[in-house]
């Protein structure tokens, strides 16, 4: 549900840590029903091991081995050079990455109220892991009017574009999504990184005032460990000093392994 205004907040929000103890637990995840090689599960970024897979369409034995040889295939893929995390964090695959997503309260306009997150915090973060393939991002924001703009962060969008709302969808802000690759000539420890996008200026560039995030999306194919919203200047990670004052442990932000 939307959350009024003045609404008291804390200064950091935390809705998705790969490492709690049932991290979907208030997400939907959709896997593509006319792909054996379309799911999202939660395993070791090191090993593919400790497999738990939590949303997939297949049924047969076929179905299977093609699902655990794409897998492989994708591990492959990427290499074994680059360092990976130590511990478990949420894969989603697929081969059209528009069939495949988890996502967190609201992206459809005429629900957000309903169904909305109400998260008034204006900063975002991804922990996400590059996998060589496409994936993209959306977040759904409404402004001090209450309506909906769903800012998209895709990895094959070249430039910047504000497209107009219709009567079906509602305004999109499509932003470039530049992450980590073995495919450059600029060294890299790892795929890793943290993506930290702050709304209210995104959305302040187009001439709207953000008011609260109603809807997050993660596309498949790529790999996230956590995501977590903050103020405005605050530090993206959380330090063991916050678990110390009682924050639950699984619920803290750490950096990279």
């Amino acid at each position: 549900m939307l959350l009024d205004r003045t609404t008291t907040q804390p200064s950091l929000i935390s809705l998705f840590s790969s490492t709690s103890s049932n991290p979907t637990l208030l997400a939907h995840l959709e896997a593509a029903k006319d792909s054996n090689e379309s799911f999202i599960s939660l395993l070791d970024d090191g090993t593919d091991e400790r497999e738990t897979l939590l949303a997939w369409n297949g049924s047969s034995q076929a179905d299977l081995q093609a699902r655990s040889a794409s897998l492989v295939a994708q591990r492959d893929s990427a290499g074994t050079a680059l360092q990976h995390l130590r511990g478990q964090v949420l894969h989603l695959q697929a081969p059209d990455c528009r069939t495949t997503y988890i996502r967190f309260g609201s992206l459809d306009k005429g629900k957000c109220k309903e169904d909305g997150l109400g998260v008034h915090l204006p900063v975002v973060h991804f922990q996400l892991k590059e996998l060589g393939q496409e994936m993209y991002l959306d977040i759904a924001v409404v402004d001090d009017k209450d309506e909906m703009t769903v800012v998209r962060c895709s990895t094959w969008q070249p430039e910047v574009e504000l497209l107009p709302a219709t009567d079906s969808y509602p305004r999109l802000l499509y932003l470039p999504l530049h992450l980590p690759s073995s495919n450059t000539t600029t060294p890299i420890l790892t795929r890793w990184s943290t993506l930290s996008l702050p709304l209210h200026t995104l959305l302040s560039s187009t001439g709207l005032r953000f008011k609260a995030v109603v809807g997050v999306e993660v596309h498949a194919t790529c790999r996230l460990r956590r995501y977590w919203f903050t103020e405005e200047g605050m530090s993206a990670e959380v330090d063991e000093a916050m678990v110390k004052r009682g924050m639950m442990r699984e619920m803290a932000l750490y950096a990279a392994d």
